[in-house]
Order: structure tokens, then C-alpha cells, then sequence
């Protein structure tokens, strides 16, 4: 992606403030909430790159500001929670709306909660999902304080945006949102995921974590408890010896928080430990490389918004299993396996170890179930978002 889309304020050389010619119409002008792009590898941050690489494409005629905590100095260091929840109110309600004044905004877009408590004109808002309400039990005061923060903003925006069906119903059910304020907009799949795998780009990275074997990836991102590693872990640990030799797990995400640590001490009473691999994070190529090495895809997340990595690993040519639940059906469909438990999850996996004509079956349903998910066409529905609601 071009440096400009790295910008803290204004970035718009090549665009005009009158009328386009092409469309007859003023330019549209959105002011977007960037700081989430900071933390590089989450899946957020892929999120709004592609997104807004995406509808620059599709209309050149859009004006952005991208404003994010860079840009603050009081706001850009990692301070103690509750005062990154303070510092993140004030970046919301007060500094994005003043600093957007002088630009005469159509739009003011945000990618995740919150946005601006009051009705200002044209917020369009983010809802991925609701997780922390429907699956996370965290300490009851802060899971309060984010319904009242979700609450408040979907309350103050015009339109809310989300990535499944199963969010828009959570979010019509949880925060009382009508329908007909909502727009389901699934994500897509980078074209890279469909490349002819590159053996010795795969080599290097197994190499670089220790990947000695076939093996099973599951890229959750992190290890917070509705990720459900354990369920995976136990499936793995089921199968016969002859099997688990054959193959490792090989994990992908965040190895510095607490519920890492969680899962480490679960592994000391498993028998299982040398052959399961944590990467932790990794960057986009060594992801596609570890996509594009492995014999099978598992997730066994309880609540997912959307579930992009199941998408990508099809889109890879690598069969996937995955839990009947949340919005995962709906992504997934007849391409994968779903299944409902950790014993569904062995049953699986052994099943694709040893049934090479099931795997070429997924592998062909997987490629053209991921075709159906294009950035193209996110952006295009966003675009007619802000289009029909300036």
C-alpha cells in the first residue's frame, strides 16, 4: 500500500473540491478513525487497509483524513487501562470531531466502537461483533462500560456496518438496533491467498518456528478464552500415536498476554507439548507461507464476527474444520467441516489425515467458496453506504 494511506491528516493532492465530472456530483469527503492500523498484524488494521485501498478504486473522486494517535502526542503512549480508556474517549468524542471541522466532512467513519455519543453528521459505524457481550465474561464493570460505550454509539450514528448476518442479528438483539439501520458487508480475500504455493518460501518459515513435520495450523490471533484453544489442544492430544506423529500443531498468535500464559500452563498436563508449535505473531507473508504448507485448517472458535482466517486457509487450497456456531456457518457453508465439539474436531481431523479423496473434495469447494468474498466488493457496498447517506 502507497505511503499516503499512512498519512495523520489530510491526504488528498490529486483530488479536486469542486464538482467531478464524472459522476456530477461534489467529492465526498470522510474523515476515518486510522488508529487501529497501528497494531500492523491484527486483523483490524488488514481491515481497514484493504478497505480503504479498495474504494479508492472504486471511486477516486473520495477525499480522506486519516487521523490517528501518531498524531497526538498525550494520546501515543501505552498507559495504564484506565486511562487508555479515558484517552480513547477523548480521541473519539472530542479531538477526531475538532480536528474535522476545517474539513468540512461528509462522513465521519468509524472501523470499531467507539464513535461520537452525539448525533453529528454522518457517522458511519463499525459493529464487528459483539463478542464481549455474547461470548467474554470479563469483570462486570467493563463489560457494562462496552455496552454503554457500543450502546451509545450505535445509538448517535446514521448507519452501523458489520460483517455478518449473525452480527446483525447480536446487534439488533444486544444494543436495539432497527434492521433497517444496518448494512452486512462480508470481507474478502486478499488475491495473494490464491497464489501457487512457493516450496522454498514454505521451507524458510518452517524453519524460522521449528515446523519439523506436517502439521495442522489454526491461526487464532489470540489466545482470549473464546478462541477455545484448549478445545483444539484436547482434539490433537485424542488421536492415535501413529497419527500424532505424523503430524504438529502449529498455533499463530499472540504469545505476551495472560491468556497465553493460561494456555501454557494447561499444556504442562497434556503429553502433547513438543509436538505443538506457537509461533506467535507473524507477518502477512509468513502467514500466506504457512497457509500454503499445511495438510489442514482447524478453528474451534465459539464466537466469531466473521472468521477470516478459515476464508483464507480455502482460499489457500487447504481444507478446513471449523465450529458450528456464530457467524462461521454462513462463511464457511458446505466448503469445510463444521463440527460441534472436541470430539467432532478429532473425528475431523483424522478423517482428513487419512482420507486424501475428502481433503481433494474441500480443497475445490474451499477455492470456490473463498472467489465468492472479494475486497472488491466490500468496498463497493460501502461505497453505496456513504453514497446514499451524505
Amino acid at each position: 500500500m502507497s505511503s499516503r494511506w499512512k498519512a495523520t491528516s489530510c491526504f488528498s493532492p490529486r483530488f479536486s473540491t469542486t464538482r467531478n465530472s464524472q459522476r456530477d456530483c461534489f467529492v465526498v469527503k470522510i474523515v476515518v478513525d486510522y488508529h487501529l492500523t497501528n497494531a500492523r498484524e491484527s486483523g483490524m488494521a488488514r481491515f481497514i487497509r484493504e478497505m480503504l485501498a479498495h474504494l479508492q478504486k472504486q471511486d477516486p473522486s473520495l477525499e480522506f483524513v486519516l487521523i490517528d494517535y501518531d498524531d497526538m502526542r498525550a494520546l501515543k503512549t501505552k498507559p495504564a487501562k484506565i486511562v487508555a480508556v479515558l484517552k480513547e474517549l477523548l480521541y473519539t468524542q472530542f479531538i477526531i470531531p475538532f480536528r474535522s471541522l476545517k474539513y468540512g466532512w461528509d462522513h465521519l467513519y468509524f472501523p470499531n466502537p467507539p464513535s461520537p455519543f452525539l448525533p453529528l453528521k454522518g457517522i458511519i459505524l463499525n459493529i464487528p461483533d459483539l463478542s464481549f457481550w455474547v461470548q467474554e465474561k470479563p469483570f462486570l464493570p467493563m463489560r457494562l462500560y462496552q455496552w454503554c460505550v457500543y450502546a451509545a454509539s450505535a445509538n448517535a450514528a446514521r448507519h452501523i456496518t458489520t460483517f455478518s448476518e449473525n452480527s446483525a442479528r447480536d446487534i439488533i438483539r444486544v444494543l436495539k438496533v432497527p434492521r433497517e439501520k444496518i448494512t452486512v458487508i462480508p470481507l474478502g480475500v486478499n488475491d495473494r491467498y490464491f497464489a501457487t504455493p512457493n516450496s522454498p518460501n514454505i521451507a524458510k518459515v518452517k524453519s524460522k518456528y521449528g515446523i519439523t513435520r506436517p502439521y495442522i495450523l489454526s491461526v487464532l490471533g489470540s489466545f482470549v478464552p473464546r478462541k477455545n484453544a484448549n478445545d483444539l489442544i484436547d482434539a490433537y492430544a485424542a488421536l492415535s500415536s501413529t497419527v500424532k506423529q505424523s503430524v504438529q500443531l502449529v498455533f499463530v498468535g499472540q504469545k505476551t498476554d495472560r491468556y497465553f500464559a493460561a494456555i501454557t500452563e494447561y499444556l504442562r498436563r497434556q503429553s502433547v507439548n513438543d509436538d505443538i508449535v506457537f509461533t506467535g505473531l507473524v507477518t502477512e507473508e509468513e502467514l500466506l507461507n504457512l497457509y500454503a504448507g499445511a495438510r489442514l485448517f482447524a478453528f474451534p472458535s465459539r464466537y466469531e464476527g466473521f472468521g477470516l482466517p478459515p476464508l483464507e486457509a480455502m482460499a489457500a487450497g487447504i481444507p478446513a474444520i471449523v465450529y458450528d456456531n456464530s457467524s462461521l456457518p454462513e462463511i464457511v457453508s458446505n466448503a469445510g467441516i463444521l463440527v460441534a465439539d472436541k470430539m467432532e474436531l478429532r473425528d475431523a481431523i483424522n478423517k482428513l489425515l487419512t482420507e486424501q479423496n475428502r481433503c481433494d473434495q474441500l480443497i475445490r469447494a474451499g477455492k470456490d467458496r473463498a472467489l465468492l468474498f472479494t475486497w472488491e466488493k466490500a468496498a463497493q457496498s460501502l461505497l453505496k453506504v456513504f453514497l446514499e447517506r451524505r
